[in-house]
């Protein structure tokens, strides 16, 4: 995750277009069994996701959480994570 805040400058909320910003550990810990479940239930398995999820961008004024895994940002909409309010 060295190079995800050198990304913040370029990068925008796939749908809202504004800014992000990197999540801190405690919520990518906090959202990891929703990904999990995301990924098995998109993967139509039991088995474990195929990645490691290292951390995320949050957009706040959609409320979106954007995974990064395996060093990769997805910034897919179906793959986004709903923040809990």
């Amino acid at each position: 995750m060295t190079n995800l805040r050198e990304l913040l400058e370029i990068l925008a909320c796939p749908q809202c277009k504004g800014p992000l910003s990197l999540a801190d550990q405690s919520t990518v810990q906090a959202l990891r069994p929703q990904w999990v479940e995301k990924w098995q239930k998109q993967a139509d398995s039991q088995s474990a996701p195929s990645g490691e999820l290292e951390g995320g961008f949050i957009c706040t004024a959609c409320q979106l959480f954007y995974p990064v895994v395996d060093g990769i940002p997805d910034f897919v909409l179906d793959d986004a994570l709903a923040l809990q309010k």
